[in-house]
């Protein structure tokens, strides 16, 4: 009298959500119930407060029945079941999770996993970085990804009392595609890295001062590839320094370095508009609209160059 299916639920059958298909680690049980229910999902694990998104403990051979089922949609938003970190999880067709289920209630996942405010200094720091989407492989991805971090770097910002690039001189070539930027300090907010083909690209985002009105920015260089003529390791400059980034990756670019990885990381040309947004930041007149365009500009490092006074 006390099933958690009618009684005419005779087609029952278990359903396995793995983690991966063919190598699979963890597996989340559901049942497929027949009859009136027309082989919906349901939970499994269940304790005296009903069903639950862990399994209880059992010491003897039975469990007590919960008070009811939990059905569970498997093609909401065009989403994918899954399990993680054993919890069950919603994928997207990306493999990135969305949703987690928590307490019988599905609730959203932060598409940032880790912590974001970190400063690595070699490459045996990568594998405390946060992995983005890649934005040359998953740009629609990654821009819902970027919008997370600037977001949490923002907050992070409204408590900032540290130094920022002092932004004794900056200058910009069109013809090359390249920035250079003059500071006694170089601080370092937060970082992420993200996959090009097999090799991972690390960005870290450094703390700007729009000297209008003294508003923090968060402005992020990427590291070139190790194979590429421009890298120069990992560690952030501690001392007075030019630096120098490539925001386009043009003909000029490519008569002298035609081979060079750099040149897989950027563009070959920037639309009109984009450069006026780079130009009109750089002077400090920048609209709201101009400034997050610079702010989501790809610069690439080309070198730190030291700089005496």
């Amino acid at each position: 009298d006390d099933r958690p299916f009618a009684v005419d639920s005779a087609d029952i059958h278990w359903k396995y959500i793995y983690n991966q298909a063919r190598t699979p680690s963890e597996v989340w049980v559901l049942l497929e119930v027949g009859g009136e229910y027309k082989n919906k999902l349901f939970t499994v694990p269940m304790n005296e407060n009903g069903f639950v998104d862990y399994p209880p403990a059992v010491t003897g051979k039975t469990i007590e029945a919960g008070l009811g089922p939990l059905e569970i949609n498997p093609n909401k938003d065009g989403t994918i079941l899954s399990v993680k970190d054993g919890v069950p999880v919603r994928i997207n067709s990306k493999r990135y999770v969305v949703e987690k289920l928590v307490k019988a209630q599905w609730e959203k996942v932060s598409l940032i996993e880790g912590n974001i405010f970190y400063d690595p200094q070699s490459k045996g720091d990568f594998k405390n970085v946060v992995l983005a989407p890649s934005p040359i492989d998953e740009p629609e991805m990654f821009a819902k990804w970027q919008d997370e971090y600037l977001k949490q770097v923002y907050d992070k910002l409204e408590t900032y009392t540290g130094p920022t690039i002092s932004d004794e001189y900056t200058g910009i070539t069109y013809s090359v595609g390249r920035i250079s930027f003059i500071s006694s300090d170089w601080p370092v907010i937060s970082s992420y890295k993200f996959r090009m083909g097999n090799e991972e690209i690390l960005t870290k985002t450094f703390v700007y001062m729009d000297k209008r009105n003294g508003e923090l920015v968060p402005l992020s260089f990427t590291y070139p590839p190790e194979d590429s003529y421009f890298f120069e390791g990992y560690k952030t400059v501690n001392e007075p320094c030019r630096l120098a980034v490539q925001f386009f990756y043009g003909d000029e670019m490519k008569q002298y370095f035609p081979e060079d990885s750099m040149g897989e990381l950027l563009e070959d040309t920037l639309e009109e508009n984009h450069y006026s947004s780079l130009v009109k930041f750089l002077q400090n007149n920048a609209s709201e609209e101009e400034k997050r365009i610079a702010i989501k500009t790809r610069f690439v490092i080309v070198r730190f160059a030291p700089w005496l006074k």
